[in-house]
């Protein structure tokens, strides 16, 4: 096995598994699994409402990958999110930013 091959390997097997790092997200109106980095949990802020963050999706994983993110949007805890940004990094993952398309209303 390659080591390119045993990179791909381990991204299926635990980075991107739903029961070790990753969770299950909608992505342009495809399920797949992302590891989900809120910007409450980089401020280490558990009292705000997170209305950033920042997915790492397997670049295989991305419906109709082409360099323009207009209108993308995602959906995960139980709200609709618009993609800001998209960063490529190496030939695997990528990252995207997000933040909420609306801004939360409820009480903290």
């Amino acid at each position: 096995m390659t080591l390119k091959q045993q990179m791909q390997t381990d991204l299926n097997d635990v980075f991107f598994k739903n029961d070790e790092f990753s969770e299950e997200i909608t992505y342009q109106g495809t399920n797949l699994n992302a590891h989900v980095l809120r910007k409450k949990d980089i401020a280490e802020d558990s009292s705000s409402v997170c209305e950033e963050a920042l997915l790492y999706i397997k670049k295989s994983d991305i419906p109709n990958d082409n360099e323009s993110n207009h209108m993308e949007e995602c959906f995960f805890d139980g709200v609709t999110w618009n993609v800001e940004h998209r960063e490529s990094h190496d030939t695997f993952v990528e990252v995207v930013y997000v933040r909420r398309k609306e801004a939360y209303k409820g009480k903290i």
